[in-house]
């Protein structure tokens, strides 16, 4: 092994993991050891707000998230899921650490306690509650939260691509919940604690082995005594020994320490641990390894403590360990470890139906004890014996049956049900075959054809209307008719309605250039009404259309939206848009900040703003301080363009105001527009190319347009590339004196260059765009004698560095507007309403691309 191979072992960068009962114990160590060696984002669930504020604290990362959940909550876990997915969309490691052991004020039986104590101790002062409490959080919630996360854990798989056997696959997804050794021993009087660990490693055990087709581990620690809430008293009653245990107790005579249980943690988390499923890693000091091979003799005295005090307890006294075989006092004889092993004829051929059913071939005994047959399939090809061959009992191989596998009947969330259509698990069917049969849906949601044959996906939230049943199917993939009506939404419960795109079966990098309309669909489904601690839900009031977005959905832009599988669609999809204006509806419980009924626009680009609603982190959104006197247009489009403006006339050279020009391209667009009128108001003068319209009266139109605006001077693309242009710039300038420092460039191509040569020397040509899609040819005489410099902007990447400027660029701006100082830009207003179709919402995307139009267009959000 390499020596970078072995300092990278345990290193777990950029891994997102959840882990609950984190802020405390055994679950803190966890979470200390995930943060110390990389772990991009923690999320620490927990049900004790003073409790995740001190362990946050205490680590101080920026990688400890804190969610208050109470992970016996459904609601609870739902509104954590909700947040994890909208803030990464995936996770690599799910810890599912929160447990409780038996605490019962009663005063606790000893061995000399009466059988009538011990009742009243395990009975009358003991309720079912009390009791089935343990083996909720410890056994039941492990198995909820773990399939209330399992689609984030699957998405952590693909984007790894963990699965793909590759030389640069991740490591597979993993759940680790922490059992006890407790689960392996029979003293004590904590049985109900004991019983729900032993079920919850049995459990995790199963779970792997069913898991195995979506490529998810699922292993255990079982610690022993280690510092946590648990094993205070324990820890209390050695106090005076130094924490020193008897040998009897503990082989290594003392409590776990905490880098132990980072080890373990880092080993199974790591790429070191990434072979372990279905494993449990025992770190328990040696304790198991007393049990039950020795002989138990209990004394009729309590054990005594360091101070010569009874400890009142009923425990194990001192152990004398004894050679014994497992069949001494029964009537089976020892095994001969000489015996040959013989084979003895086959029985009688099993009668079949088909030539391909199983049939016995031989069977092998040892020392009169069955050994695993083999078992022929009708191909020649030999494996183990199923243990239900023979039996009415169906296999439990997916493989070897036809029908729908136990997991995927139980699990009916749509991301968990891909892989009964994404061709790994057919047997035997085509997609032909199987494009009839619908995915089964989440007790609140339905499917229906719209009608221009796309699927729509809803809930009870949202009613499509429907003139007759439409077939949905169950969760056992039988065929029921359900009625749905048209009505309004109930209120207090907003549906997600989004315009989405999915990925192309054959997508390689593009989301489909040459008709990716077709991949834009109108998507709904309901968020839920448990929102999460810090989290906002949102209620868009106007989202722009941006030639940005569109590029996006070509696949020719830069950034790519993030895709996910979470938000019920078939295929991953992602929302279109980058910009908005949106108002708070709610704020969750931590958000101090922000309240109902505040606008905010988005911090960073990539958010996805096609959507009437949506959850977002208060660290996601910026306020607006003042709204007052701005339209949700105004607010919603002043992140991109203006911003775009503003950045490029401040940041790339010094420009004074009454002496300075700049000159650009593309002078009508949003950010031409609002770079006219924030040079105006800084004084500076500007020369602004327009295309040459169909019309000489259209083009003197938009000229006195833009003058109105606060252009100095309007020019169209033939005029800059005709003779003698030159000599007029140079008029304009009083001979040249006065310098054209910059040139904004969003266009590309002849004209650009053309543009280029009326920069002054040492201009600076700054490209934000290329809608000509046309390379630009620089002759080398600009750059030697001329000392031209050219660079390139990109607002998105200015917007995520960038944030407070960010915010005190947009606040200034609509300080401007707000004093009639700064224009809208024009736009086209497309009404987005409870009842409007998705053709119309494409055809307002598909518009974007027109020729000459009459506006930006804008999302405007009615009744939703």
């Amino acid at each position: 092994m390499s020596p970078t191979i072995m300092n990278d072992l345990f290193k777990l960068d950029g891994m997102v993991a959840v882990v609950t009962g984190g802020a405390s114990g055994i679950g803190y160590m966890m979470v200390k050891a995930l943060i110390g060696n990389g772990a991009a984002k923690v999320y620490v669930l927990g049900d004790k707000k003073d409790a995740l504020e001190s362990a946050a604290k205490e680590i101080d990362s920026p990688s400890f998230i804190p969610i208050h959940c109470d992970v016996t909550s459904k609601s609870d876990l739902q509104a954590a899921v909700d947040q994890v997915t909208f803030e990464t969309g995936h996770i690599n490691l799910l810890i599912c650490n929160a447990g409780k052991a038996f605490n019962s004020t009663a005063k606790q039986p000893t061995l000399e306690s009466s059988v009538k104590e011990i009742r009243n101790y395990f009975f009358d002062e003991t309720t079912f509650e009390e009791q089935t409490a343990i083996l909720n959080l410890n056994t039941t919630a492990v198995l909820m939260t773990s399939f209330a996360f399992i689609e984030l854990l699957d998405n952590g798989n693909k984007i790894s691509k963990a699965t793909s056997n590759t030389p640069e696959a991740g490591v597979r997804s993993q759940i680790i919940a922490t059992g006890s050794a407790g689960a392996y021993v029979r003293y004590g009087l904590d049985f109900s604690y004991n019983a729900s660990k032993a079920a919850t490693t049995q459990m995790m055990k199963h779970m792997a082995s069913s898991l195995v087709p979506w490529g998810i581990r699922c292993n255990v620690v079982a610690p022993g005594w280690f510092p946590s809430a648990i094993t205070a008293p324990l820890i209390k009653e050695f106090e005076p020994t130094g924490g020193v245990m008897p040998k009897s107790l503990v082989p290594a005579e003392r409590l776990g320490r905490e880098e132990e249980m980072i080890g373990t943690v880092l080993y199974l988390a790591s790429t070191a641990g990434a072979y372990c499923n279905g494993s449990v890693a025992l770190v328990d000091g040696g304790v198991c390894a007393l049990y039950p091979m020795v002989e138990v003799i209990y004394t009729a005295t309590p054990r005594m403590l360091a101070n010569g005090k009874s400890n009142g307890r009923f425990e194990l006294p001192q152990l004398t360990p004894v050679n014994f075989s497992l069949t001494d006092g029964t009537d089976i004889p020892p095994p001969l470890p000489d015996s040959p092993i013989e084979e003895k004829p086959p029985p009688p051929a099993l009668k079949t139906q088909t030539q391909s059913q199983p049939v016995t071939t031989t069977t092998i005994t040892a020392n009169g004890r069955a050994v695993t047959p083999t078992i022929a399939n009708g191909n020649g090809i030999h494996d183990e014996r199923s243990r239900t061959s023979g039996t009415d009992i169906p296999p439990l191989s997916p493989a070897s049956t036809t029908r729908p596998s136990s997991i995927r009947r139980f699990l009916s969330r749509k991301s968990l049900n891909q892989n009964f259509i994404d061709g790994s698990h057919h047997n035997g069917q085509s997609q032909e075959d199987l494009a009839g049969i619908l995915r089964p849906d989440s007790p609140s949601s339905f499917s229906t054809k719209s009608k221009s044959g796309g699927r729509k996906s809803g809930s009870w939230f949202r009613r499509f209307s429907s003139s007759s049943a439409v077939s949905r199917s169950s969760a056992m993939y039988e065929q029921q008719k359900t009625e749905h009506r048209r009505g309004p939404p109930p209120p207090k419960l907003p549906e997600l309605n989004q315009l989405e795109a999915k990925i192309p079966e054959d997508d390689e990098g593009s989301l489909g250039a040459e008709d990716m309309f077709k991949n834009i669909n109108l998507h709904t489904h309901s968020i839920s009404p448990s929102l999460p601690s810090q989290s906002l839900l949102l209620r868009a009031l106007a989202t722009p259309i941006n030639p940005a977005d569109i590029n996006q959905i070509q696949g020719v832009y830069p950034s790519r939206p993030p895709f996910t599988s979470l938000l019920g669609t078939s295929q991953p999809s992602a929302v279109g848009g980058n910009e908005g204006c949106f108002e708070i509806a709610s704020v969750g419980s931590s958000v101090k900040d922000l309240q109902k009924g505040d606008w905010v626009i988005m911090r960073s680009t990539g958010f996805g703003t096609w959507r009437t609603h949506t959850l977002a982190s208060s660290t996601d959104v910026l306020k607006i301080e003042n709204k007052e006197g701005l339209t949700p247009i105004q607010v919603g489009t002043v992140s991109v363009n203006p911003c775009t403006a503003y950045r490029m006339l401040k940041d790339f050279e010094t420009l004074e105001g009454g002496k300075d020009w700049f000159i650009q391209n593309g002078a009508n667009s949003g950010v031409g527009r609002a770079a006219i009128q924030l040079g105006k108001s800084w004084g500076l003068k500007s020369i602004n190319v327009i295309r040459d319209r169909p019309s000489k009266e259209d083009t003197e139109a938009m000229r006195n347009e833009l003058l109105e605006l606060g252009a100095t001077k309007v020019v169209t693309e033939s005029e800059l590339q005709s003779k003698g242009f030159g000599e007029q710039v140079k008029e304009w300038t009083n001979g040249g004196r006065e310098q054209i420092k910059v040139g904004l460039n969003c266009v590309g191509g002849k004209q650009t260059l053309a543009m280029t040569k009326n920069l002054s020397p040492s201009g600076h040509l700054i490209t934000y765009g290329a809608m000509s899609k046309q390379p630009l040819d620089l002759p080398t005489g600009l750059l030697i004698f001329k000392d031209l410099k050219f660079s390139g902007f990109w607002v998105s990447r200015w917007s995520d560095a960038n944030p407070e400027k960010k915010k005190r660029t947009v606040e200034e701006i609509l300080g401007m507007t707000r004093k009639g100082d700064f224009k809208d830009v024009p736009v086209q207003e497309l009404k987005w309403d409870w009842g409007t179709e998705e053709v119309t919402l494409k055809s307002a995307v598909e518009g974007t691309l027109e020729g000459f139009r009459a506006g930006k267009g804008v999302f405007i959000y009615g009744d939703t």
